[in-house]
């Protein structure tokens, strides 16, 4: 089956990692949070000290799994020219089959409902809600049926879905001719997110029970617009004037643009 399990990030509990340089007052917090973590009363908590109503689950991203590169109408993305340019993927993997979760996804969830999975998270791509008609995206109706399939799938299968809008997998339209999240106080871009939140929210939003923005908005900034290790592959040395030549001020700027999306 093409289901990735992503691990569990434990926010939860609340402990708090000690930094360099803050080692000593790290631990004692840590400490403190273990010590109040163990007064929680024991019919409120699981054998292993979690809270009775902590949520278990699994995480995914579009671009990671679900392949079917062009199924559906879906138009390309930074990812898919990122990883598609020589070079920048170790070994030349690119998503265009992945999981292959687009042609898959009745058999995952079967797996998932083996497993006992109650929760799962999943990222939409927008190249495949949208597509790019000449101006600016729209609505793109085979990828919308697409993910409405898949979540009427999750919920008959009694298994809760929670959505995220953007796991760093920018159009490719929207980064070449709207500007992208590369250009200084970008109106056009935030017009663009806002207008896409509103289609997932609109003709999906019924069957999500929590909506989540963006994921990891430090690392796709730094890793696509500093290091240029994931896309769009921007590195401050880079000389010219296109979308990359910010130079060091890029990162801030996508920064500002994401935090205002």
């Amino acid at each position: 089956g093409g289901l990735a399990v992503i691990s569990v990030s434990l926010v939860a509990l609340g402990v708090l990692t000690a930094s360099a340089g803050h080692t000593k007052a790290g631990a004692v917090l840590s400490a403190n949070a273990v010590e109040s973590a163990n007064a929680v009363e024991a019919n409120d908590a699981c054998a292993n000290g979690f809270p009775a109503d902590f949520v278990w689950g699994l995480g995914t991203a579009a671009y990671q799994i679900e392949g079917g590169w062009n199924a559906t109408n879906r138009s390309p993305s930074i990812w898919d020219v990122f990883s598609h340019t020589k070079g920048a993927v170790a070994g030349g993997d690119t998503g265009d089959v992945a999981d292959d979760v687009i042609h898959r996804w009745r058999d995952d969830i079967a797996l998932m409902s083996e497993l006992g999975l109650k929760h799962y998270r999943f990222s939409l791509s927008w190249s495949r809600m949208m597509s790019w008609d000449g101006h600016s995206m729209v609505p793109n109706e085979p990828g919308i049926a697409w993910y409405s399939d898949f979540l009427d799938g999750l919920l008959e299968a009694g298994i809760t879905a929670h959505v995220t809008l953007y796991h760093w997998d920018l159009p490719q339209a929207l980064h070449e001719h709207r500007g992208g999240w590369h250009t200084p106080d970008n109106e056009r871009i935030l017009t663009e997110f806002e207008a896409y939140a509103t289609l997932a929210f609109e003709r999906l939003g019924s069957r999500v029970a929590t909506w989540f923005t963006f994921n990891e908005p430090w690392t796709f900034t730094v890793s696509g617009y500093s290091a240029g290790n994931h896309a769009p592959g921007c590195v401050p040395a880079q000389a010219g004037r296109g979308p990359c030549a910010g130079g060091d001020v890029t990162p801030y700027v996508v920064s500002t643009n994401v935090l205002n999306a």
